[in-house]
């Protein structure tokens, strides 16, 4: 089994460290225009016999992708990232150009590869990459990261105001990975078997979803750089989701063709992830007004 991830910043590096410990697989190779990415890896493999992982890890930081070849799945975190007063949308002429220049290296080395995207914004750059045919690329391999760090968040808001904490908690973000665009399920949100807008007041309720849509944000403000442990740990997941052949529920952004009444676009929802990628879009029992919302999303 082998990986390549491209941009070794906090977030490709960081899914590089977590990938190795977890022993799944046999070779990662890290990409990235700065040589730094030599001395990371160098860095990382000394390691090894304190973190007892079998993973070679291997840099390129030129043009030559030929360590690339054949790599099973292909992690995208390059591109500038966000900056405090910035949207993701901001970043999206500069960060396009970026990943559709390494896809287009990758594609040659490693045809059947399953992509995950991470680059932000990785909606639209995921309807950009669809529109340009010649690559090829099947749906159920073309995969967003989004959401599942939205839920994430979600969830971590919702037990914040929990007077007694617990983990058992069931929550759903779907939609856009944007500040605006994304759509907390909050009226489907539960801690145990109890729905949480029955025993959280409006208010905090409000306050919750506010804090999840703007999470990126938040981080960005008080980090000065966009966040990377947690998105690191959703694409570790999700890597671990389909070589294990997990069949998890995740919410990734996907291409629909109709599910949700909406036609070739990519948006985030709730999809079984197993050993091919996206086995099957998750519909959901949404609500009039959730599916609105779902809805009027949908153009770019």
């Amino acid at each position: 089994m082998k990986i390549t991830i491209v941009g070794a910043g906090f977030v490709g590096v960081n899914v590089c460290h977590n990938i190795c410990l977890k022993n799944i697989v046999d070779d990662i190779v890290l990409v990235d225009i700065n040589d730094t990415v030599k001395g990371k890896v160098l860095d990382l493999m000394q390691s090894k016999f304190i973190n007892n992982f079998k993973t070679n890890i291997h840099s390129i930081s030129d043009d030559d992708y030929s360590k690339t070849k054949n790599s099973d799945i292909i992690i995208i975190t390059c591109g500038i990232p966000r900056k405090p007063g910035m949207s993701r949308e901001d970043l999206f002429k500069t960060n396009y150009n970026i990943v559709k220049s390494v896809i287009d290296k990758l594609i040659k080395t490693s045809p059947n590869s399953i992509y995950i995207i991470v680059t932000n914004p990785v909606d639209k750059i995921l309807d950009m990459i669809n529109y340009n045919t010649y690559l090829n690329i099947p749906k159920n391999k073309l995969i967003g990261l989004g959401n599942i760090l939205d839920t994430s968040r979600f969830k971590y808001y919702i037990y914040e105001n929990l007077e007694e904490k617990t983990m058992d908690i069931e929550a759903d973000v779907i939609g856009l990975h944007t500040d605006k665009k994304m759509i907390p399920l909050i009226n489907h949100a539960k801690v145990g078997d109890k729905l949480i807008k029955d025993f959280i007041s409006k208010d905090i309720l409000d306050k919750i979803v506010n804090d999840t849509k703007n999470g990126g944000a938040i981080l960005t403000n008080l980090m000065n750089t966009s966040a990377y442990y947690s998105p690191a740990a959703s694409v570790t997941l999700l890597v671990e989701s389909i070589i294990n052949d997990s069949k998890n529920i995740l919410n990734c952004s996907t291409l629909l063709n109709g599910e949700y009444g909406i036609y070739n676009k990519f948006i985030g929802v709730p999809v079984v992830i197993g050993k091919s990628g996206i086995e099957k879009i998750i519909i959901k029992d949404l609500d009039e007004k959730e599916l609105i919302l779902l809805k009027d999303i949908s153009p770019l």
